[in-house]
Parts: C-alpha cells; sequence; structure tokens
C-alpha cells in the first residue's frame, strides 16, 4: 500500500471516528416541560440543536427522565418544578432501561451509548450568560422564592425562618445529632446557639 494511500484511509477512519464523537451526548442545558412528582420524573428538553453534517435540527422532547435531588443517607432536598425551570441533563454512557426498573448490576438489554433516552436531570438551573441571576450575595447562601420573598441564610440574616427549639428537636430526633440548646436539658455536644443562629437565622 502506498504511502498515499495510508494517509488516505487514516483520513477516512479519522473522520469517521470525529463523526462518531459528536453524535454522542455527554451533558446539556434542558428545559422543563412537565414534572411528574410522584414518579420522580421529567419531561424535559435540550436547549441546544442537534447537527448531523450540514443539517441542523431541534432535539425532541426526552420523556421519563429521572430527577437527581440533592440527597443520601435516607434525605433528600427537593423543591418544585414547573414548566419552564432549567435543569442539566446528563446521558448516560450505558442504556438506564433496566435500572430504570430497579434491575441490579450485570444486566444489559441494549448496546446504546450516550442516547437521548438515556438522560437524567440535574436541577441545578443552569442559565446563559445574558440572563444571570442578579444581586447574588457575596457571603451568605439565599434561598429565593418570589411569592414569599427570597431568605437570607448567614451572617447577613435578620429575619427568622426556623423556630430554634423545633429545629433542635429535629436535628436530635432525625440525624442524632446533640444540640447544645434546645427545650430537652444542658447542653452535650453539637451547635451553641450563637453558632447555630450564624448558620441559620433561629429565634
Amino acid at each position: 500500500m502506498s504511502d498515499e494511500r495510508t494517509a488516505d484511509l487514516s483520513d477516512v477512519i479519522d473522520d469517521l471516528v470525529t463523526a462518531r464523537l459528536q453524535q454522542a451526548l455527554t451533558t446539556l442545558p434542558g428545559t422543563v416541560i412537565s414534572y411528574n412528582p410522584s414518579e420522580g420524573t421529567v419531561v424535559a428538553r435540550p436547549d441546544t440543536a442537534s447537527h448531523h453534517g450540514d443539517s441542523v435540527a431541534a432535539f425532541p422532547a426526552v420523556a421519563d427522565v429521572p430527577v437527581a435531588w440533592p440527597g443520601g443517607g435516607g434525605l433528600a432536598f427537593t423543591w418544585p418544578l414547573h414548566p419552564g425551570d432549567r435543569v442539566l441533563l446528563l446521558f448516560s454512557c450505558r442504556s438506564l432501561d433496566r435500572w430504570k426498573g430497579g434491575a441490579s448490576a450485570g444486566q444489559i438489554d441494549s448496546q446504546r451509548t450516550h442516547a437521548l433516552s438515556d438522560a437524567i436531570a440535574i436541577p441545578l438551573a443552569p442559565r446563559p450568560l445574558t440572563a444571570p441571576l442578579d444581586n447574588v450575595p457575596v457571603n451568605d447562601a439565599e434561598l429565593r422564592a418570589p411569592t414569599a420573598g427570597n431568605i437570607l441564610l448567614g451572617q447577613g440574616a435578620t429575619d427568622a425562618v426556623v423556630l430554634l427549639n423545633a429545629l433542635s428537636a429535629w436535628l436530635t430526633t432525625s440525624l442524632s445529632v446533640s444540640t447544645a440548646w434546645g427545650p430537652s436539658g444542658p447542653a452535650i455536644a453539637g451547635l451553641t446557639a450563637a453558632q447555630g443562629a450564624s448558620k441559620v437565622k433561629a429565634t
């Protein structure tokens, strides 16, 4: 085989590999179309376009996408999801069909990889640079609720968001954490009242 033919074959292989990699989905911003809280899934639409060669088209909506809420140890942190909310879509490198049904590891029913149908939604609300969140505190955490007002957490907090005794009871009961304040007696370990108020404004 001549050097010229070897170079031509190498170019063909490179083009094929590049074309295949370009079609492999990894991560895309997306928008919620609908949310099913009983199943913990969304129907979401990727916010970018798909391209095949010179052809460009919008991605179709993806159904039955599991929502990955922050959680662990039997606890989870959730919030409402509405149509129009933004999510981050992750596309699995293997089929999720059996995993969605609770099957154990080692069972594979499809050879597809990085497919549109194998997405997981993380409700992290990625935003384009043209629409950033405004007035974000630089030294405190903040929960934003347009209809109820924003809640500032940290040293800059001025309004109470939880009763100190109620938080103490919840920590002790739910997390087996002894607190240094609350209705149940003297301090044993954990947060002092001052420490508690510095993390979550409490009364």
